[in-house]
């Protein structure tokens, strides 16, 4: 097991970095002198020391503990307060870098990352500044930033692997609402939610900013640990993107549904006038991508404001899109048939990106139950076929015609894939006939049924994707996953998640079902209306909302419209209301017009399916 020491735990990045290394199976241990951050924010399981890292006495306490990294975010993060005690910043940024990196020579600890800042740049002359720009902080706090950065320069010639990340504004849930001197998001919402007439502001509404999410500076954070390439490297980490503090204001008063006048105020010594950071350097070294957006960003932080779990509030609707984050007035029921659900729960479409996803979704508990225990029983209801789907081997005969399918359109990516990961590969239809290619297969499938009939075939199986992500590190050529990504939780995450498990140029192609499918959007049939829609999917996809999703994750990817279905079944949908009349009227109508239907359906996307094909870079 992994052991880390994480200083500033108790703080906003430190917290976020250590609460996610703990769930990720490591032990965590921390320095925080609470002087601005809370215990409160401490991860369940982290062991807390209380005091400075420029302490010696506190360094001291930690003996020879042997430590797989430190991860320093600890220290003042003020630009603004820097300049009230200039040597008590330098202590709390500089002097507490060189005892952690004494302290990590001396118990061979060889790996440090450290938490640096874009306020070394000061007001660079270069429009988009890189990390070979010129470096002219402005600020006694961009002095010491850059100190220690050239501190770590001359530990990592001594043998320490360091890495300095290059933070520019980031914002998030569980940022400090009440320090109104560090964090110009926090700042603002802070001012913004409070019984204030107007919301004051130090400086010019041009000023610029990159804000990054919190939860991208962790994910980037987690990644540059245990990867060589950021060995005694220097990172800029943003999103890419620029923002005035005139459009910060105006998407967080929008966000939050409150309209303030704003007071303008001499700016604070040392402010930065330009903000635009360039992130191509961690693009590409450690294919770092941003994954949300300012106004998505600012809608999960007021969430978190305003006491929500997430996206939720108690009236049962949702305050704002589970996939886009626009606001709650941009959001309609689709539908109020959930089959399998509860009286509570429906189907929302987003007016923004055009997304349907199900309100109020279940629990992350009654979700593991259900595929573990019910889900075949289930599936087996809708579809009329309960013996296949209780029975493995009639379940592969049972989709022989679907593997068929599914290949022709497969077959084209495989001349050069070794090796394959199924995600919910049920029977293994398709890893059987992928492993008789000679492809080397991995199966991840949930149910306990399924997963012992692939373990006696003698393919290997894990039941739980994230189990998997923490105890196999294996890559694969290619990523399979066919109705699966309407049943996840945080899609771009998972995406994410498959795209770091692929090999360079590496593919992943997927299926999900199409929101836009002519039995309910076209021919608007109510019996259909009443099965589609169901509990086991978070989410239904047409092609706007998945390209939407994609951006998020990758540029590199194509959209196919697929028509499963033929004409006999969506007629026997339309005179007896029921699934499974496919093929009945195949000698009536024949295969060439049978082809036509399915060519009109797919030119016009209301196909009932969608394939995706991603690429890594």
């Amino acid at each position: 097991m992994e052991k880390y020491l994480v200083t500033g735990a108790a703080g906003f990045i430190g917290s976020a970095v250590a609460r996610q290394l703990i769930i990720d199976g490591s032990i965590v241990w921390t320095i925080d002198d609470l002087s601005t951050g809370s215990e409160s924010n401490l991860a369940e399981g982290a062991k807390l020391l209380v005091g400075s890292c420029h302490d010696p006495e506190i360094i001291s306490q930690i003996g020879d503990e042997k430590f797989d990294a430190i991860i320093h975010l600890a220290g003042q993060s003020s630009g603004e307060v820097s300049f009230d005690d200039p040597i008590n910043d330098l202590k709390n940024n500089v002097e507490s870098t060189l005892q952690l990196l004494n302290f990590a020579l001396r118990t061979g600890c060889n790996r440090f990352i450290y938490g640096s800042s874009a306020s070394v740049y000061g007001d660079a002359r270069d429009l988009l500044v890189s990390e070979s720009s010129n470096l002219q902080p402005l600020s006694c706090y961009g002095v010491g930033k850059l100190a220690s950065e050239k501190y770590l320069q001359v530990f990592n010639e001594a043998g320490i692997h360091t890495t300095a990340l290059r933070f520019s504004n980031v914002y998030g849930p569980r940022q400090n609402l009440e320090n109104m001197r560090q964090g110009m998001v926090s700042i603002y919402l802070a001012q913004l939610i409070s019984d204030a007439e107007a919301i004051v502001v130090k400086g010019p509404l041009e000023r610029t900013r990159d804000f990054v999410f919190i939860e991208d500076v962790v994910r980037v954070i987690i990644q540059t640990i245990k990867n060589s390439k950021a060995f005694g490297q220097v990172y800029n980490v943003g999103s890419g993107e620029t923002h005035s503090v005139g459009q910060l204001l105006d998407i967080l008063m929008l966000a939050y549904g409150v309209k303030k006048k704003i007071v303008l105020e001499k700016g604070t010594p040392g402010d930065q006038k330009c903000v635009q950071v360039c992130i191509e350097k961690i693009r590409r070294d450690l294919e770092y991508r941003p994954l949300v957006k300012l106004e998505d960003g600012i809608a999960r932080m007021i969430d978190w404001v305003k006491g929500n779990d997430h996206v939720e509030n108690s009236l049962g609707e949702p305050s704002c899109c589970r996939l886009c984050f626009a606001e709650s007035k941009l959001q309609s029921v689709r539908s109020r048939n959930v089959s399998g659900g509860n009286p509570i729960q429906k189907f929302w479409k987003c007016n923004r990106c055009d997304v349907i996803y199900l309100f109020p979704p279940s629990s992350e508990d009654e979700e593991e139950i259900f595929y573990r225990n019910d889900f075949e029983e289930f599936m087996g209801r809708r579809s009329g076929k309960t013996a296949e789907w209780q029975d493995a081997d009639r379940h592969q005969k049972l989709n022989g015609e679907e593997r068929d399918r599914r290949f022709s359109f497969l077959s084209k990516y495989l001349e050069e894939v070794t090796s394959c990961l199924e995600i919910g590969c049920s029977s293994g239809f398709m890893l059987s006939a992928l492993r008789g290619k000679g492809i080397d297969v991995v199966g991840i499938e949930p149910s306990e049924k399924f997963s012992q009939y692939l373990g006696g075939a003698g393919i290997p199986v894990y039941s739980d994707w994230t189990k998997f992500c923490e105890s196999n590190k294996a890559k694969f050529d290619l990523i399979i996953h066919y109705y699966v990504l309407e049943h996840i939780r945080e899609p771009a995450r998972f995406l994410q998640q498959c795209m770091d498990r692929l090999n360079p140029k590496g593919l992943m192609v997927f299926e999900v079902p199409c929101a836009a499918d002519p039995l309910v959007e076209l021919y608007s049939v109510p019996a259909f209306d009443k099965f589609y829609w169901s509990v086991a999917h978070h989410w239904y996809f047409n092609r706007n909302s998945l390209q939407h999703l994609l951006s998020q994750v990758t540029g590199n990817f194509k959209l196919f419209p697929e028509q499963r279905y033929d004409i006999s079944n969506h007629l026997v949908w339309m005179l007896e209301g029921k699934p499974g009349g496919t093929g009945r009227y195949m000698d009536t109508f024949g295969a060439d017009l049978d082809h036509l239907y399915k060519k009109r359906m797919k030119a016009t996307w209301q196909s009932d399916t969608l394939v995706a094909v991603l690429q890594k870079c």
